[in-house]
């Protein structure tokens, strides 16, 4: 029998195409044993045996290749996966970043639209004063003083509508008495009005409509009655009405009745408002008055000096007690010292040449200014503002004067050390030191200038004086407490100490650098909810701290990135 026929041929045929090598062999040999003396069955052997070599060699292939795809698959997923963390964690800087901007931004517009809208308002009061609507102009002025209290014009604006609206009301009470037959009263404030303001509505018309329905017996004896009831003002316009219409009748009984009505005018007034400016003004009137009917009278000249002096004092010292009152627990806040500004400005119209009065108000607007500088980031602008005052009066606004003078020269000093000028820095850092060593609650701030200090001399080289100031900052400051109870300190301290006994300057600045840095981010901290009227210095004063390490703190880059109900952080020193 042929081993072709053979069934164990057809089952190895079978095995070998299935890829079954070592069952197939197996058959192979049986099948060689079987029939030693076919060749064939050798040199199907050795053919077999090459493919299961290629067909092995293949399946190597493929596993590698499925291996390769596997790892490139799962690089490729590993790089989409760090991609898309990287470009989440951009998106999330990025919107912070954005976020921040646009506050800035929203601020910048609000403030922008604030300024617009007052702007216009302002001219809408003017245009309602030119038109003589008094009343509607009044409730603008209401408005913007609401916003802005100081606004440029505003004080003027209010008194000429205030003066308007007692013109009102002075006209519509002499159209009143004219309308009850009381013509020497109507008469009298129609003479009033047409002195404050000539040509006011129809007064001119009304007053020689009344004259001449009246001869000048009529009128004097009008004028007499009014004397008689006390009306000093009637009697006034009364007699002037005389001379008005002819100034040569009854010349010398007119002028005599004239002359004390005027005296009796003046002191009236003085006597019902004894705490008015403009009743005071309305009496120096009259005084001027008495005085062109006789020059010569001392008597006139001493009671105008003296109702002026009277009177004067009490209204400078009303005003000056308001601006006290205003300060008092408040001496730091913005808002306080504008109001209080208000009330020296009329204090000092009242008594123009008081130099204690000229110095206050020299001392609160230079403060309010340095604030506004702050604000701008305009440094040298603070320190030019507040240097005057803090050789005057340290501790101004509750020492927030102190404080935002310091901060400037600290944030100054940053400043020329960023822009490659340390010997300006290091003048800066110098003047914020001599400033915090004045007082004995400024630990922070002394610990801070003198680390800057330091540090202006590590970066010129000088590195034994910044290892001096680093290790000064410490002691003077009373900060060793701080550094001993952190225990992990002890060997780089000891480290710097030993550089500093073998004269190796510059590896212990190194290590003093960089325990400075840790210091302030070890420090105590309070947390403070930012409330109405709050603005950095005021805070970083009241906590006995500065701006840069709360900056620091609350990872802010700009010093007025704060805002109503916003929670910081305040490092101090318990």
């Amino acid at each position: 029998m042929s081993y072709q026929n053979d069934p164990l041929y057809r089952s190895m045929t079978a095995n070998f195409q299935r890829g079954e090598w070592e069952t197939g062999f197996s058959e192979l040999n049986e099948l060689v044993e079987k029939y030693p003396s076919e060749h064939d069955l050798l040199s199907l052997r050795k053919e077999m045996q090459l493919r299961a070599e290629i067909d092995e060699d293949e399946k190597e292939y493929s596993k590698k290749t499925r291996r390769k795809r596997v790892k490139s698959l799962g690089l490729r997923l590993l790089i989409g996966l760090a991609m898309v963390i990287i470009f989440a964690w951009g998106f999330r800087t990025y919107n912070n970043w954005f976020q921040d901007q646009y506050s800035v931004v929203q601020q910048r517009i609000e403030i922008d639209r604030q300024e617009y809208e007052l702007k216009n308002k302002f001219n809408q009061v003017q245009q309602l004063l030119e038109a003589n609507r008094p009343g509607e102009a009044m409730i603008v002025i209401e408005e913007i003083g609401e916003e802005d209290l100081t606004y440029p014009g505003l004080f003027t604006a209010l008194e000429r509508a205030q003066s308007l609206l007692d013109l009102d009301t002075m006209y519509l009470e002499a159209m009143k008495k004219k309308e009850d037959g009381d013509v020497v009263g109507a008469m009298a404030i129609f003479y009033t009005i047409e002195d404050l303001n000539p040509g006011y509505q129809d007064v001119t018309l009304q007053i020689h409509a009344i004259e001449l329905d009246f001869s000048m017996t009529d009128l004097i004896d009008l004028a007499d009655s009014a004397v008689s009831a006390g009306n000093w003002d009637e009697a006034v316009a009364g007699y002037e009405g005389v001379r008005n219409r002819d100034p040569l009748y009854e010349t010398e009984i007119v002028e005599e009745r004239l002359y004390f009505s005027y005296l009796n005018a003046a002191q009236k007034i003085l006597d019902e408002q004894p705490d008015s400016l403009d009743a005071l003004e309305t009496a120096q009137v009259y005084y001027i008055r008495a005085l062109s009917l006789r020059p010569q009278d001392k008597t006139i000249l001493q009671e105008m000096a003296g109702a002026r002096e009277s009177l004067g004092n009490r209204l400078y010292t009303k005003y000056i007690e308001m601006a006290q009152q205003t300060l008092v627990g408040h001496t730091d806040s913005i808002e306080a010292l504008k109001k209080a500004d208000g009330y020296f400005e009329i204090a000092q119209s009242i008594q123009p040449d008081n130099a204690t009065i000229a110095q206050e108000r020299t001392l609160g607007q230079a403060f309010l200014h340095a604030q506004n500088e702050f604000y701008s980031k305009n440094w040298e602008g603070v320190i030019s503002s507040l240097g005057p005052i803090y050789e005057i009066e340290p501790d101004y606004a509750g020492g927030t004067a102190r404080q935002t003078f310091y901060d400037a020269y600290i944030l100054l000093g940053d400043y020329h050390l960023s822009s490659g000028k340390p010997q300006l820095a290091l003048e800066d850092y110098q003047n914020a030191k001599a400033i915090a060593e004045l007082r004995p609650d400024a630990r922070i701030r002394l610990f801070e200038s003198m680390v800057k200090i330091g540090d202006v001399m590590g970066e010129i080289g000088n590195f034994p004086e910044a290892v001096h100031q680093y290790r000064s900052a410490i002691y003077l400051a009373n900060i060793n407490e701080i550094v001993t109870r952190n225990r992990k300190w002890a060997k780089p301290l000891n480290e710097a100490e030993e550089y500093v006994k073998r004269g190796r300057y510059k590896q212990a600045y190194s290590l003093y650098k960089e325990m400075m840095d840790e210091i302030v981010a070890r420090l105590d901290t309070v947390t403070h909810v930012v409330e109405s009227g709050d603005y950095l210095t005021k805070l970083a004063n009241y906590y006995d701290t500065t701006v840069t390490v709360i900056l620091i703190a609350n990872n802010i880059g700009d010093p007025n990135d704060i805002s109503i109900g916003k929670k910081i952080i305040i490092p101090v020193i318990q």
